[in-house]
């Protein structure tokens, strides 16, 4: 494993010092191995080449590629032994070399190593051949020696080692391990002759970059070390489990598991298929949305199979952060192996010693019928550490050809909000192209009902129909939701609340988490607000990041006192991530579906009293019109989902957005706006677009459909279609004749608009956006969303969809269906220049686009605070500062190919 620092000369970016350091390390390995007119970065027959150089006895022309990357090289070698064959063709003794710090694929070592067999002049230099190539020529010391002065110097065991480049020289990092212990507590630093570097100053600045080093205590010679008993291997990997029904701040523990039948059955048949040789896909991912329940599945699995006597880890991955970590599933793998195998299999200290031992549990778990499975929990979090996630991967492939019986099992996130475009330091597709996704959905009726039932217990008695409907609905079959629901009805109902003024609370959503906030006080609140941006993370990275002298106690203050956030292992976070979002945005991202059960003319008379008498709880409403309470009750929950009104009934306040376009008299476009926002409508639109027309008994069925929590009479089914049909045709969105059929006949506008109605912003990279295009230019006939899916390798298409249609490239030809239009198809024959032209036509019809261009053109502000400014100007406030930076890059990654911009380095300009 190398590491790079430069200590004296550090620019901002930490890959452009890396890539510095890594050419000179290439300059004085080939000088080293007897070559000179070392150039780097040269372009020849139209290629470009890392290397060249010239023999210093033989003058032979040397061509190379370097690689400074974390994951192990494949094809990369095979395109360079590719590119040699025009350097071949006019000079045959020409010699080609690859310089990698990653070591070959087994797969693709075999194919070179043939080719060189059969004579052909490449030569590979990867992973520690290079230390050995630097130790041969310039006498250094090598690994092994390294270990060997550790072991007679120092009285700890010795751990792996690693090569440290730096502007200062070379050094190797060793990594000490006390007696009776298997993961390291100490390291030391030592120059390429063994001598050990004592100045603090340079092990701090080591310490502080390198993430394995952080928690490790530097060894200073003659020190005594204490062995703590306390501290002997204490597991901080693994995923911790909540204990009661509705604990929602912790994963379900298996003894608290409802349902997930089919997923379970889904997932045994693919570990018997591994285990009978039918398939050698050994990577199984489980995967939902933030909430459904990964964690708490893969709890119940690795118990299902413990209970089998197959051995486990299971793993928080949130923890994994450097090489040890990743030692230490395996330490857990192997002491689970021996406690079911009655074995006693030598712990692995050191990376080197995985396969090694591996290969042993390989054999007898294939003898006598078992099979090992390593859970990977929350394994998204991993995508913002390359390294980790490469090293990760690597592992996993070398693991699917060396071994049978072994199997990962990866939970993660399928809503990631963050893209990995071309440009990203992960590859995704490395992870899907080797595994089975198995997604986990959302709760079923009788799954929710069953976990509804026990609150019975905690309450003494069962909830009333009204609030049960009213929980199975606003949860809508999202398990973490549905607890937090009940979590939250628990509470009231202790304090002494009754179940009916509970329903006609009309709690919603963001109520839910307001409460969780109002309940800080004033000093943790703000801190919180900080924190959230940097979660989830260890107290060493907090400590970097956050002066508070009193940093540790706000966090246990956060994590005992009010329970929202976790320390998991060694890891702060919150404990969801939808918490996270709400903190962030003030919104919480969740699909939102929901029966309005009041027509819009009861709902917005109300509305009209209350903004007229400016009236602000349900007791002066009473007094002020001729409503009913109960029926005010009810209205007033109405408004909450239309976002007219905000807070609880007795202290209510108006949304500012719905009352300015109530008083600028334009209401019907404000109904337009919310409405979309309801994923029902969404689905009675998209049947509308496809029909034209559709009668009650249609709305009604989709209405059913989408809503199986509702326990409703025909009658109450066909009441509630009436209403949202009114509801549409208020919003001027369809015609509604006197039979209640809707159309879209005689509209002024398309469904289609309102399915896009809001101002557009880019959410695609461009380049994303044309491979789309070209995929339906092969299928004219047109693709559907999930084969365009399985194309392009990824989980979600929706904004490459929405930027595609925007563009004029292609168009929905039913609500699954799309294929591409002339204009798609012209586009693509375009030359780059008259492309650009296109895209720039496009964006310059876009009023907020050209007053940025406008404004970075005319001002001295940055373009990030321009495009907040006009985002502020234009009333959008749904993004978060993250969300916001990332929209702002996608906008200029459209720019920028438009040549409306320029570059990086010219920000300001504007063509």
């Amino acid at each position: 494993m190398f590491y790079f620092i430069n200590f004296d000369t550090p620019t901002k970016s930490e890959n452009y010092d890396k890539g510095v350091l890594f050419e000179r390390l290439c300059k004085d390995l080939l000088d080293a191995s007897g070559y000179n007119d070392i150039e780097m970065r040269v372009k020849a027959n139209n290629l470009e080449y890392d290397i060249v150089a010239n023999n210093k006895v033989t003058n032979q022309k040397l061509i190379g590629e370097a690689k400074a990357w974390d994951k192990k090289i494949s094809s990369e070698i095979m395109a360079f032994i590719a590119k040699m064959m025009h350097f071949w063709i006019k000079e045959p003794n020409d010699w080609g070399i690859f310089i990698s710090i990653s070591d070959l694929t087994s797969d693709v070592k075999q194919q070179v190593d043939d080719l060189v067999d059969a004579g052909y002049h490449i030569r590979y230099i990867v992973g520690d051949s290079i230390i050995d190539a630097l130790v041969s020529q310039k006498n250094y010391l090598s690994v092994k020696q390294i270990r060997d002065i550790s072991q007679n110097n120092i009285n700890l065991g010795s751990g792996d080692v690693y090569f440290l480049v730096s502007d200062r020289g070379y050094y190797y990092i060793q990594l000490l391990i006390e007696d009776g212990k298997t993961l390291p507590s100490y390291f030391v630093c030592y120059d390429m002759f063994g001598n050990s570097i004592e100045d603090e100053d340079f092990i701090l600045r080591v310490s502080s970059k390198i993430e394995l080093l952080k928690e490790l205590k530097y060894y200073k010679h003659g020190e005594k070390t204490k062995y703590s008993e306390s501290e002997v291997d204490n597991s901080y990997l693994g995923v911790m489990h909540g204990e009661g029904w509705f604990d929602y701040q912790f994963p379900a523990n298996p003894d608290r598991f409802i349902g997930r039948t089919s997923l379970i059955n889904a997932f045994n048949d693919s570990v018997n298929d591994v285990k009978n040789g039918i398939t050698s896909t050994k990577v199984i991912e489980i995967l939902s949305r933030s909430g459904v329940g990964k964690s708490s599945i893969s709890l119940k699995l690795q118990r299902l199979y413990k209970e089998k006597g197959f051995s486990t880890a299971i793993v928080d991955s949130r923890n994994i952060r450097s090489d040890i970590d990743i030692l230490q599933i395996f330490q857990m793998l192997v002491k689970d192996f021996n406690f079911h195998c009655n074995l006693n299999c030598e712990v692995p200290k050191e990376k080197e010693q995985i396969n090694i031992i591996s290969k042993l549990i390989d054999e007898f778990n294939t003898e006598n019928g078992k099979m090992s499975l390593i859970f990977l929990d929350q394994f998204e979090s991993v995508f913002a550490r390359p390294s980790v996630y490469n090293t990760l991967i690597d592992i996993i492939l070398e693991f699917n050809v060396k071994f049978k019986s072994f199997i990962f099992v990866i939970a993660r996130k399928n809503d990631q909000p963050t893209t990995y475009d071309e440009s990203s330091l992960i590859d995704l597709n490395r992870l899907k192209s080797i595994s089975k996704p198995i997604v986990l959905q959302d709760f079923k009726t009788e799954e929710a009902i069953e976990l509804i039932s026990h609150i019975n217990d905690e309450i003494g008695t069962s909830l009333i129909k009204p609030l049960k409907e009213q929980v199975l609905e606003i949860s809508n079959g999202f398990p973490w939701l549905l607890k937090k629901y009940c979590a939250h009805i628990i509470k009231l109902v202790r304090s002494g609340e009754k179940q009916k003024n509970i329903v006609q609370s009309g709690m919603q959503l963001e109520d839910l988490f307001n409460e969780d906030i109002l309940a800080l006080d004033e000093a943790i609140r703000e801190f919180f607000y900080r924190l959230i941006a940097y979660l989830p993370s260890t107290y060493a990275e907090l400590s970097e990041i956050f002066t508070d002298e009193d940093l540790s106690i706000k966090l246990k203050i956060l994590q005992n006192d009010y329970r929202l956030i976790r320390l998991t292992g060694r890891t702060y976070d919150t404990y969801n991530d939808i918490l996270k979002e709400f903190v962030k945005t003030g919104h919480v991202n969740l699909s939102r579906r929901y029966l309005i059960r009041y027509t819009s003319n009861t709902v917005l008379n109300l509305y009209k009293i209350i903004v007229s008498k400016n009236l602000c709880n349900v007791d002066q409403i009473v007094e002020n019109s001729r409503v009913k309470k109960t029926s005010i009750i009810n209205i007033l929950g109405e408004l909450k989902k239309l976002k007219f009104i905000e807070g609880s009934n007795n202290n209510f306040s108006l949304n500012s957005y719905a009352y300015q376009y109530y008083t600028e008299n334009n209401i019907v476009k404000y109904l337009a706006n919310i409405l979309m926002d309801n994923t029902l409508i969404k689905k009675i639109l998209l049947e509308l677009e496809k029909n034209k027309k559709l009668t009650l008994k249609q709305v009604k069925n989709i209405l059913i459909s989408e809503m199986p929590f509702i326990d409703a009479t025909d009658k109450i089914w066909e009441q509630y279609s009436k209403v949202m049909c009114k509801w549409l045709s208020a919003a001027t969105m369809v015609n509604m004749d006197k039979n209640n059929t809707i159309s879209t006949n005689n509209l002024g506008r398309e469904i289609g608009d309102f399915l896009s109605d809001e101002i557009f912003f880019p959410t695609t990279m461009l380049a994303q956006i044309i491979k789309v295009v070209e995929l339906l230019a092969d299928n004219k006939e047109g693709m559907t969303i999930q084969e365009l899916k399985k194309s392009m390798k990824r989980s979600s298409l929706n904004g490459h969809l929405i930027d595609a249609c925007f563009l004029g490239l292609v168009r929905p030809i039913s609500r699954s269906e799309y294929e591409i239009t002339q204009n798609g198809l012209e586009f693509l024959g375009k030359e780059s220049n008259e492309k650009r032209a296109y895209i720039r036509e496009k964006l310059l019809g876009l009023e907020y686009v050209c007053q940025y261009l406008e404004q970075i053109k005319t001002t001295n502000k940055e373009p990030l605070e321009v495009f907040t400014n006009i985002l502020d100007e234009m009333k959008v406030d749904k993004w978060n500062e993250v969300s916001i930076k990332w929209k702002h890059k996608l906008l200029r990654n459209w720019l920028i190919y438009s040549k409306l911009v320029v570059g990086k380095t010219h920000k300001k300009q504007v063509d």
